[in-house]
């Protein structure tokens, strides 16, 4: 700390003009509580012991990680260790007040390794302590309205995610059906139909579901749920692939109906993305962040007609 500093025990949030202060190099330390893959991170619920780090200031862009101005320059890139649970750890200057708060960090994932490894690069993130001050003083969704021009004029040359999820996942699956002898040729497949909508009230309807409670015994549960069934048509000599896209990582359903009857259904948990086309008959629900439905002729299939339902 620098001499002369009056801590308190509370820690003061450093103000708006020692902020701009802020630079590669600056001096940091950070007192949390990492626990994910941390051998005694199972016992902090016990008597949680903080763990001290130092380092500095590496760069700072906007929270697009693009080069910024002061006004807009928030997301503090740093060289502390961090893993999971350390997020939301109070990240300290030379003056002892908080400059700017832990909330990211990069790591990789391992087959057959539980949890995240934090990368050796220690390319980590912080967010800036003004993102607090405006809380704090009652002009946050100013702010933030404000700043919306930053954003569209940042983003403007971005991809979606539905640009490039949907035909990664189409990508894919059309290899893995070549390389398993199920398609004739590696064809690059072919768009039939999408349509975009929004899931509202209307669409909603409850359930009663089992599940175990705290001490094991089963109880009925009432869940909610919204649901859309689109007509399909499906052409013979096809595989038909049906992806559904939800913003914000939504979790989705889908099944393949014959009137009534239900052909096929998922039963996996929700994950980020997942793709099975419907082959020789069959439909699987597809798991991926969009709310876009994407039918696309990859190989053989028989013919018929069919709903899709998106839940």
């Amino acid at each position: 700390m620098a001499e002369g500093s009056n801590l308190s025990p509370v820690l003061e949030i450093a103000n708006r003009q020692e902020l701009e202060d802020l630079k590669p190099g600056f001096h940091l330390a950070m007192a949390g509580y990492p626990a994910e893959a941390i051998t005694s991170g199972q016992l902090l619920h016990i008597a949680a012991t903080p763990t001290f780090a130092a380092g500095m200031v590496t760069a700072m862009t906007d929270m697009f990680m693009l080069p910024a101005d002061m006004a807009h320059g928030h997301l503090i890139h740093h060289n502390l260790p961090s893993a999971g649970g350390a997020s939301g750890s109070p990240m300290i200057g030379p003056s002892g007040k908080v400059v700017a708060f832990h909330n990211a960090g990069t790591s990789v994932r391992v087959q057959g390794v539980q949890g995240r490894i934090p990368s050796g690069a220690l390319k980590n993130y912080g967010q800036r302590a003004d993102l607090l001050l405006d809380l704090i003083e009652g002009r946050a969704a100013a702010v933030v309205e404000a700043d919306r021009a930053y954003w569209r004029q940042r983003t403007a040359g971005f991809k979606r995610g539905i640009e490039v999820t949907v035909p990664s996942i189409a990508r894919e699956v059309t290899a893995k059906l070549y390389a398993a002898g199920q398609l004739p040729e590696n064809m690059a497949p072919v768009l039939i139909s999408q349509d975009r909508f929004r899931l509202t009230d209307a669409d909603k309807s409850t359930k009663k579901v089992p599940e175990l409670d705290k001490s094991g015994a089963i109880v009925t549960k009432e869940v909610s749920q919204r649901q859309k069934i689109f007509p399909v048509k499906l052409a013979g000599g096809k595989t038909q692939l049906f992806i559904a896209y939800a913003e914000s990582r939504k979790p989705l359903q889908m099944w393949l109906l014959s009137g009534k009857d239900q052909l096929a259904a998922d039963s996996v948990a929700p994950k980020d993305r997942d793709a099975v086309p419907m082959h020789a008959g069959r439909l699987r629900r597809r798991w991926a962040r969009g709310s876009s439905l994407r039918p696309c002729h990859l190989g053989p299939a028989p013919a018929g007609q069919g709903r899709v339902s998106a839940r």
